[in-house]
């Protein structure tokens, strides 16, 4: 198979993935135009397809390439050449051309065409650059994640790192001490808080798609839960009745998803440099992607957390509750560490954070590990 990939998208994976049950060994071809302009190098393109097909081990090589596809697998011994085609009469045509070329160019090699899977036909490495360009949060389901987080860098000049961990072990407070040593090291920095997201959603914004949201909290929770003043969220109210109560609890992160990556998705724009995203939920809330699984897990003493819990104004019941709704810092890292492997993307850190503000643990951190993550980004 020959392509440009730039970058490679599950189109080019599938076909891939489909002719393996046909060949036993495939080559890659990502080629070379010189009068194609390319967002990312032979070498990134490169890079991005090895890891693609890094599960098939030896059966699939991936190489570089100009001039004739049809030199390129003559010099290679290649006696197939598998092609792609959208379901199209016009493709199908032009495919047909190529292959007649081909073999007029070199006896012996043929062209075996698969055609798209319909559910990717609208699928192309144009499509994905546009969406990166729009801050779109359906991008996965057009390019492997490695290659979303590439697309970032290089389109958007933003590097994505998320910050979790369990309530009260000190995400906030850890989050911004990391921004003003990146600052400090002359590093563009901005940090985007969820949860920050989702009080602006509750009780400030004026959108059509707030007003049903907060109209949707109150049917699940009650029309007491409104502010005295206004028609938003009283979120102190809301807490009293949605902690402690699962099924409420799930209805309600259901109910804020979309809405909040949707702003997620305008806070990203203009910004440039390092991104800190905060949230408590990435993996409860299926968000990992939001930085490509490169994250830095925050926890502290069991007995810690609580007792910060308390001198925020919780009640004891109301600090169970919350506690126990969030996933152990061991399940948070378990999951990570399963979704890096699954994507094949991502680097997880951790600190423990039972000691008071102030200290020097975070800057060691800093400088021990946390710089090393940005410098593999």
């Amino acid at each position: 198979m020959a392509a440009s990939l730039d970058p490679i998208t599950h189109g080019h994976v599938n076909i891939v993935q489909r002719a393996s049950k046909v060949f036993d060994h495939i080559t890659v071809g990502v080629g070379i135009n010189r009068k194609k302009s390319y967002a990312f190098s032979i070498d990134e393109r490169v890079e991005m397809a090895r890891k693609a097909f890094f599960r098939y081990g030896d059966r699939v090589t991936v190489l570089p390439f100009s001039g004739l596809l049809v030199d390129f697998a003559y010099t290679r011994k290649i006696d197939t050449i598998i092609r792609g085609v959208r379901n199209s009469i016009i493709d199908f045509d032009f495919e047909s051309l190529l292959n007649q070329v081909n073999q007029s160019q070199r006896a012996g090699i043929d062209t075996y065409t698969l055609f798209a899977d319909p559910r990717l036909s609208h699928i192309s490495s144009s499509v994905a650059k546009d969406l990166t360009y729009n801050f779109s949060s359906d991008l996965l389901s057009y390019v492997p994640m490695f290659v979303k987080m590439r697309l970032e860098e290089k389109l958007l000049n933003q590097k994505r790192i998320g910050v979790t961990g369990e309530i009260g072990a000190g995400k906030s407070y850890v989050t911004l001490c990391l921004a003003q040593l990146l600052r400090e090291a002359d590093k563009e920095v901005h940090v985007i808080d969820m949860d920050d997201i989702g009080r602006y959603i509750l009780t400030e914004s004026e959108e059509p798609i707030a007003n049903d949201v907060r109209e949707q909290i109150f049917e699940l929770l009650g029309k007491d839960i409104k502010n005295e003043k206004s028609s938003m969220v009283d979120l102190k109210k809301m807490g009293k009745k949605l902690w402690g109560v699962p099924g409420k609890v799930v209805k309600f992160s259901e109910i804020m998803f979309n809405p909040t990556i949707l702003e997620y998705t305008k806070r990203l724009e203009g910004k440039e440099g390092i991104i800190l995203i905060n949230s408590a939920l990435f993996v409860e809330s299926n968000m990992l992607s939001l930085c490509n699984n490169n994250i830095l897990v925050v926890t502290a003493d069991e007995k810690i957390r609580r007792e910060r819990l308390l001198k925020r104004g919780y009640s004891k019941k109301e600090a169970e509750d919350r506690m126990g709704f969030q996933l152990s810092f061991t399940a948070k890292s378990k999951a990570i560490s399963l979704s890096i492997e699954t994507q094949n993307c991502g680097t997880m850190f951790s600190l423990e954070n039972s000691v008071e503000k102030g200290d020097s643990h975070i800057n060691a951190f800093f400088h021990r590990e946390y710089s090393k993550l940005v410098e593999r980004l």
